[in-house]
C-alpha cells in the first residue's frame, strides 16, 4: 500500500512531530509510506517539499495573508492560531503524479491546502486532527465558544459582533465542501472524538480513536504499582486525567509531561492534572511538547493525556 502523509511542516511542532512518527512506523513494518510538507528539516528521502517554482513562490509570498483574519475588517484581533483556509500550494498536482493509495491529512495550516482543495483529492483520506481546526469557523481552538456547533459568527476570537463575519462564511465552506468525501476522521483523544461527532461540517463521516504513535525504542511499560504513584494524581480523589498544561507543582517526583506546551489553557489540557506530592522542594514539571528532552534529562515518570 502507498501511504502519503500531508503536513504543513515535516518536524516542527506537535503535529509534525506525531505526523512523522506515524509515517516511520509505517515504514518499519513494510507499507510504502512517505510524506509531503511544505517545509522540510531533514534530508529523509521518502520526505517531498510541495514543489514550488519561482513565480509560485513568489505569489505565495504575495497571497499568504489571505489565510489569516484582515487587521482592517477584524481590528480588535489579536493573533494566535486562525486560518482561512482559502490559500493552498500545489498538492492536487503532486497527488496525480504520486497516485497514492491513501491520503493522511494532519496539520494543514499555513496555506498548505485549502478547503476546497481538500476536497478535490480523489484518493480515499484519513484525516488525523491535532486540534479543532476542521469543524470551526477558522480557530484551531475554540476554547469555551461552542459556536461551531451551529455555524459560528460573531466569532470571540475575532472580537467580532457581526453574525456572517469571515467566521461564519468558512464554516460554511466546510460544510458545503465537504459534504461527500471519501474520509475517516482519526483524533488521538476520545474528547477531541466527541467534538467531531457533534459538529455538523464532519459528524456524520467515520470517527476513529487512535492515540498518536510514539518510539518503543525509547518508552515502554514499567511497573504498575509506580504508575499509581500520588504524583500521576490517579487516586480516587484525583482530578480527571486531563493534560500538561493545567499542572501543579509535583515535589520530589520529576515528571516529564508529554502532551501539551505551558502556553496551553486550561481547557486544552495535554497530559494529566498533578497533584502536590508533600516529600520536599522539587522540579516544576516538564513540558516536552516542543522539542525532544530526553537529551538534557531522564524524568522518573512520563504522563500521557487519554
Amino acid at each position: 500500500m502507498k501511504a502519503l502523509h500531508i503536513n504543513t511542516d515535516e518536524s516542527r511542532g506537535g503535529a509534525a512531530r506525531s505526523a512523522n512518527r506515524l509515517y516511520a512506523a509505517q515504514r518499519i513494518v513494510g507499507t510504502d509510506a512517505r510524506m509531503l510538507v511544505l517545509r522540510r528539516s531533514t534530508r529523509d528521502p521518502n520526505v517531498d517539499s510541495v514543489p514550488l517554482n519561482r513565480l509560485q513562490r513568489l505569489i505565495r509570498r504575495r497571497v499568504i495573508h489571505l489565510d489569516r483574519p484582515s487587521k482592517r475588517a477584524y481590528p480588535e484581533y489579536r493573533g494566535g492560531d486562525w486560518s482561512t483556509g482559502r490559500v493552498s500550494t500545489p498538492v492536487l498536482g503532486y497527488l496525480e503524479r504520486a497516485r497514492p493509495d491513501v491520503v493522511n491529512l494532519h496539520w494543514l495550516g499555513g496555506g498548505m491546502l485549502s478547503v476546497e482543495a481538500l476536497a478535490r483529492i480523489r484518493a480515499p483520506i484519513v484525516w488525523t486532527l491535532h486540534d479543532m481546526w476542521a469543524v470551526t469557523g477558522g480557530c484551531h481552538y475554540a476554547g469555551s465558544c461552542v459556536l461551531y456547533r451551529t455555524g459560528c459568527g460573531s466569532c470571540p476570537q475575532l472580537r467580532s459582533t457581526q453574525p456572517r463575519d469571515i467566521s461564519a462564511s468558512t464554516w460554511e465552506r466546510k460544510r458545503r465542501s465537504w459534504r461527500d468525501l471519501n474520509l475517516t476522521i482519526v483524533t488521538p483523544s476520545r474528547w477531541l472524538a466527541d467534538i467531531v461527532k457533534e459538529s455538523p461540517i464532519l459528524g456524520g463521516y467515520r470517527t476513529e480513536v487512535i492515540p498518536n504513535a510514539i518510539d518503543t525504542q525509547v518508552f515502554r511499560p514499567f511497573n504498575a504499582a509506580f504508575a499509581r504513584c500520588p504524583a500521576l494524581a490517579t487516586g480516587q480523589d484525583a482530578d480527571p486525567v486531563r493534560g500538561a498544561a493545567h499542572r501543579r507543582r509535583a515535589q520530589g517526583v520529576r515528571v516529564s509531561l508529554k502532551g501539551a506546551g505551558a502556553s496551553a489553557g486550561k481547557r486544552r489540557r495535554g497530559a494529566c492534572s498533578l497533584r502536590r506530592v508533600p516529600t520536599g522542594a522539587g522540579d516544576e514539571p516538564q513540558g516536552a511538547s516542543r522539542r525532544d528532552d530526553r537529551q538534557r534529562s531522564t524524568p522518573r515518570a512520563a504522563v500521557f493525556g487519554r
